[in-house]
């Protein structure tokens, strides 16, 4: 099986600066990895060099089992940065058509899919958007080509919990059944008559749970490609260290 990430050596040098220092890096298909370190490690830096947005000066890199210079391979990759700069007269949805296209054609439909689940305004100038709604088009574009391999700052994983998950935190009745159905749903592939087994309850009930958690949060775990960007989330509270029920 090929790796989505590997480095061996992986160093990056400013001058008398260094970043990365002999980085050793492996990340398996299936897996989420969290990144951790002090600022000033040189995490933004790995991410970068990852991208092919800076060059290393001593490595051995291969990303989605390719020297991460070819063209091709950004177009398997979705990234959001913790601070998203957005600029220009040009709108939101324009904009993210255009990446579409770059990315080797998103349907529209899905771009406005994606923006009504987020509740995002995408007529709105690039340079007027306010931080909350720069955000949301920013988790649009890192995750509307289904990308093979997803990078989220820690901020970012923060709005990605906020924006799909509390409406299950916030919901009647206690949402710690209806997150811990996802968890069966995932770890079962979305089999649901496995992780009925799992929870100990009838598909019937687990069917229930998650028709509650579609009318909630607008992302269906019964489809694949919504199912990701749950699974994303809910790991994401994970790699923040808060249990079920990480409401901030």
């Amino acid at each position: 099986m090929t790796a989505v990430v590997q480095a061996e050596g992986l160093t990056k040098s400013y001058g008398n600066r260094r970043g990365p220092e002999d980085l050793t890096l492996e990340i398996q298909p299936g897996e989420i990895f969290g990144y951790l370190g002090p600022n000033g490690a040189g995490k933004t830096t790995t991410i970068r060099l990852l991208l092919d947005v800076i060059r290393p000066t001593r490595s051995s890199v291969r990303v989605l089992g390719a020297d991460p210079r070819e063209p091709a391979i950004r177009s398997r990759i979705g990234y959001l940065p913790g601070e998203l700069a957005l600029e220009g007269r040009e709108r939101a949805r324009h904009y993210l058509r255009f990446l579409g296209r770059v990315r080797g054609g998103v349907p529209e439909t899905r771009i406005d899919a994606l923006a009504e689940r987020f509740e995002a305004d995408l007529s709105v100038q690039m340079r007027k958007l306010s931080k909350g709604n720069r955000q949301k088009v920013g988790l649009i574009q890192a995750f509307m080509h289904e990308p093979e391999f997803l990078i989220l700052d820690r901020n970012a994983i923060e709005d990605l919990v906020t924006s799909v998950l509390n409406p299950l935190l916030e919901a009647r009745g206690g949402h710690e059944p209806l997150l811990e159905t996802l968890e069966a749903v995932f770890a079962s592939h979305g089999n649901q008559t496995a992780a009925a087994r799992r929870l100990g309850l009838s598909p019937r009930a687990v069917t229930y749970r998650l028709e509650r958690i579609r009318r909630l949060t607008g992302f269906s775990p019964d489809d694949p490609t919504q199912r990701f960007t749950l699974l994303t989330a809910v790991l994401g509270a994970r790699l923040l260290g808060r249990p079920a029920g990480f409401a901030r």
